[in-house]
């Protein structure tokens, strides 16, 4: 729906009646070796939240092409055993590109990857966990952050996602409840679906905080858990509770930081979890700036979900 609704804070997730925590849980990451793998680019991301795992009592998982698929650029012996060195556990996924991908939805629509960032969706398929966070491979924890809770609400049958810069879920970071079922119930409605300029997704317009063309896969998750009705339809066929929480606290990008995050951030300085490709807490001089009233209020629809 379109109603506003303050961002949801984890620490007041409630237990629902029927969830399991087995207590496995895992940060995951994807590559899909379309390019070279960038060790000097990577490395301190992935050492990062490798320590963040071993604080928590989790794992660090990669998903990567298996070997029959071909990819331009295969991991080698060298590297991957340097990601198990440090602290990586590889599983290989049996597509990049859903094999069933509706035809109504481009392969090349712009971005890093394309259609090839649905391979993120294969996170739901690990269902030896009962919570995942999903990452992107340039984000890195601050000092300090503990994401358990967000563990234990996901397990719960709750989806978190942040919204960002210029749409209204940004991909980088997804807390779930992996489940082959709805996996399978997610590419059953991609196969199906479609997305142009003008329209959005299936027909439903693009929602707020849009100004890019979006036919990847956080444009098709907006779609599909938070604009297709209520969230008790989308429990009803997800198995999951679609929530936003806060990006200036979870998915800290230096556009959002600009556009919303300054008041908050500068009042409540360390509240920031985790970063999304630099730290860009508020500087000083940024902070004063606010304080004395040259920069205004965030805009109304502000950190909050739609």
């Amino acid at each position: 729906g379109m109603a506003e609704a303050p961002c949801y804070d984890p620490v007041a997730c409630p237990r629902a009646p029927n969830a399991v925590d087995n207590g496995r849980h895992a940060f995951v990451v994807s590559f899909d070796c379309h390019g070279p793998f960038d060790v000097t680019k990577y490395a301190m991301y992935l050492r990062k939240w490798a320590q963040q795992a071993k604080r928590e009592d989790a794992d660090l998982v990669m998903l990567v092409p298996e070997p029959r698929l071909r990819p331009p650029h295969p991991l080698g012996p060298g590297q991957r055993q340097m990601l198990t060195t440090m602290g990586v556990t590889l599983v290989e996924v049996p597509w990049i590109i859903p094999p069933n991908l509706s035809p109504k939805v481009p392969v090349e629509s712009g971005g890093c990857c394309g259609a090839r960032e649905f391979m993120k969706l294969h996170a739901f398929g690990l269902v030896q966990y009962s919570a995942v966070l999903y990452l992107d491979l340039d984000t890195f924890p601050a000092p300090g952050a503990d994401f358990r809770r967000f563990f234990a609400c996901a397990s719960a049958g709750h989806f978190f996602s942040t919204r960002g810069n210029w749409t209204p879920l940004n991909a980088a970071f997804m807390a779930f409840p992996p489940n082959a079922t709805t996996l399978q119930y997610i590419l059953g409605v991609l196969s199906r679906s479609e997305v142009d300029h003008a329209c959005g997704w299936n027909r439903q317009g693009w929602g707020p905080v849009h100004s890019k063309f979006d036919a990847r896969v956080q444009g098709f998750m907006w779609h599909l858990l938070y604009q297709r009705g209520p969230p008790s339809s989308v429990h009803s066929t997800t198995g999951m509770w679609p929530e936003q929480v806060n990006p200036c606290v979870y998915n800290m990008k230096r556009g959002t930081n600009k556009k919303i995050c300054i008041p908050m951030l500068c009042s409540k300085p360390g509240i920031t979890q985790s970063f999304h490709k630099s730290n860009t807490a508020p500087t000083p001089a940024e902070c004063h700036v606010w304080r004395n009233g040259k920069t205004g209020p965030p805009p109304a629809a502000a950190m909050r979900r739609w």
